[in-house]
C-alpha cells in the first residue's frame, strides 16, 4: 500500500502549509492539491488492488490462472503523477516562501533545502 504512504505524506505536507499562510489564493491552491493527492491515492490503490484477477497473479507471474492489466504502463502512469505532485508540492513552497521579508540569498538557500528534501 505504497500509495497510500505517499498520499498520506503528501497530506501532511498540505495540510502543514494550510497552517503558515494567510493568502486565500494560496489556501484555495492547497485545496485543489489535496483534492488531487486524495483522488489520484485512492484511484491508485483500488487499481492496484485490481490490477490482476486472481490478486495471486500479480506475485506469481508464472501462474497460468487469471488475467492481469498492463502493469508497465501502470507503473510508468504512476511515477509521472507522482512526480508531478512532488513538483507542485516544491512549486507551492516556492510560492509560500518569495514573499517571506527576509533576503533573497537566503530564500533561495530554503528553496534548495525543499529541493534536496524532495529527492
Amino acid at each position: 500500500m505504497l500509495w497510500l504512504a505517499f498520499t498520506f505524506a503528501k497530506l501532511s505536507i498540505l495540510i502543514f502549509y494550510l497552517g503558515l499562510s494567510p493568502y486565500r489564493h494560496f489556501r484555495i491552491s492547497v485545496y485543489i492539491m489535496i483534492i488531487l493527492v486524495v483522488a489520484y491515492g485512492f484511484m491508485s490503490t483500488f487499481y492496484f488492488l485490481f490490477a490482476c484477477q486472481p490478486i495471486e497473479k500479480f506475485w506469481d507471474v508464472t501462474s497460468q490462472d487469471g488475467t492481469c492489466i498492463d502493469l508497465g504502463k501502470f507503473w510508468y502512469s504512476s511515477a509521472a503523477i507522482n512526480s508531478a505532485t512532488d513538483f507542485l508540492l516544491l512549486a507551492l513552497s516556492a510560492f509560500l516562501l518569495w514573499p517571506a521579508p527576509i533576503p533573497r540569498r537566503q530564500k533561495v538557500g530554503v528553496l534548495a533545502i525543499f529541493m534536496v528534501g524532495g529527492l
